[in-house]
């Protein structure tokens, strides 16, 4: 799990061709997650991804807190729980 004090701190890039939203830096949040680039995601193709993101932008703009949880942080893949405080 990475928690992110400040959700407006997070770099994320969408990329249209597959519908994601690739999140460039939980590495500085938490190092046993991967640097850069393409390693996390949330699908904006599914409901719960739209929604998810919905979440991830309503934190950023209020500044708040905001967690996420993988199945294998050293491994990548899709977020799996996203929860705020």
């Amino acid at each position: 799990m990475v928690v992110i004090t400040d959700a407006s701190q997070l770099s994320y890039q969408l990329f249209p061709p597959d519908g994601h939203v690739y999140f460039r830096n939980l590495n500085t949040f938490n190092g046993a997650f991967l640097g850069c680039c393409y390693n996390y995601y949330i699908d904006l193709n599914t409901v719960t991804g739209r929604a998810i993101m919905a979440t991830i932008l309503e934190r950023a703009a209020l500044a708040k807190p905001i967690y996420f949880q993988v199945s294998n942080a050293a491994a990548g893949g899709a977020l799996l729980t996203v929860g705020v405080n």
